[in-house]
């Protein structure tokens, strides 16, 4: 095969496109959005979910991404009425040390 597109004078080449816009629905983007990385699409991910965990706990809403928030917030609430009162456990006892250091 190499013989035959040698007599036809047949020479490799190589051929590369650089885009340098995108045309969508209407729309002219900059190619610059195709250089995205893993790392950009996980932030992006990651503030959405920070955002939709802000969301829930102002609305009352319980979603999966806002339970870690609202138990340490009620365990910040237990631990201040343990300062207030008699009352406590071992981890508050341990805070109420800390505190009093």
């Amino acid at each position: 095969f190499a013989a035959l597109l040698d007599k036809l004078k047949i020479r490799p080449f190589s051929y590369k496109m650089h885009v340098k816009a995108i045309y969508d629905k209407g729309q002219i983007i900059s190619a610059a959005i195709l250089d995205i990385t893993n790392d950009d699409i996980l932030a992006k991910i990651s503030t959405s979910i920070s955002n939709m965990a802000s969301v829930s706990m102002a609305s009352g809403y319980v979603t999966r991404p806002a339970i870690p928030h609202l138990i340490l917030n009620s365990f910040k609430n237990l631990a201040s009425v343990t300062f207030a009162t008699d009352y406590s456990f071992p981890q508050a006892d341990k805070m109420k040390a800390a505190a009093a250091a």
